[in-house]
């Protein structure tokens, strides 16, 4: 799943009852003078449930405001030195670190954490903010003084779209994307797909064959083929309709 435009504003992202809670800390945190407070955030949850657009939008509220950023998917880094990549992010007022628990039990790279939370710490503002599929104590981290760290904040877990919500989700994604996706239309890519993953990919190839075909309208047989392509992972048949 991308995370384009739509992903990167918190007013975007679909806040269900079960999230409500940890979407408006992370706003009222944001919202605040973040190089007059200090906050660390720990956000966990399972794949698809919003974890990343809240980071990607994180930062983008924190950039439209003026203040500096820096953010990692340590996922793509493992390879990488740790010593090197964390060098001076202490600096920024915004430090954002995705799918953290990726480095989980690597020595190096756990220390080199560590160090840059104290860093941080020392400098007594902005907000550091990562994220995790599990919470700090089942995440498999070693360093104990590392798991005393991550959990020393506000730990918010994030839970995924219910499919009796994910019509309402696409609905207003494409909404805010200008788009008027129907409930009805909607219910059918729900209904043959029901992954919040799929969903969203079928309405952006959507979006990009209409726009390549210039459809006017959706009609309920497009829709049908591309969820129907999109269940089989079949580029060919996008190729096909376009």
């Amino acid at each position: 799943m991308g995370y384009g435009d739509y992903e990167g504003t918190l007013e975007s992202f679909y806040v269900t009852d079960a999230n409500r809670i940890s979407y408006n800390y992370l706003k009222e945190a944001l919202s605040g003078d973040l190089r007059a407070n200090q906050h660390f955030v720990y956000l966990y949850g399972p794949k698809n449930g919003g974890k990343s657009h809240l980071l990607n939008a994180s930062i983008r509220e924190a950039q439209d405001n003026g203040y500096s950023t820096v953010a990692m998917d340590l996922a793509n880094y493992i390879d990488s030195a740790p010593v090197s990549i964390f060098q001076g992010a202490e600096n920024s007022d915004v430090i954002c670190l995705d799918n953290i628990d990726a480095v989980a039990g690597m020595h190096d790279w756990e220390d080199e954490i560590f160090n840059l939370y104290n860093r941080w710490q020392a400098g007594k503002k902005g907000i550091f903010i990562v994220v995790a599929s599990s919470s700090p104590r089942t995440a498999k981290f070693r360093k104990n003084d590392l798991i005393t760290r991550l959990g020393s904040g506000v730990t918010l877990s994030i839970h995924p779209v219910s499919i009796a919500d994910l019509p309402k989700l696409l609905i207003k994604r494409e909404a805010i994307r200008g788009s008027n996706l129907s409930k009805e239309l909607a219910d059918i890519i729900v209904n043959r797909l029901g992954n919040v993953g799929e969903c969203i990919d079928a309405v952006d190839l959507i979006d990009s064959l209409a726009a390549s075909l210039k459809k006017r309208v959706i009609t309920k047989t497009f829709v049908e083929q591309v969820v129907k392509s999109v269940k089989q992972k079949s580029t060919g048949d996008y190729l096909k309709m376009m």
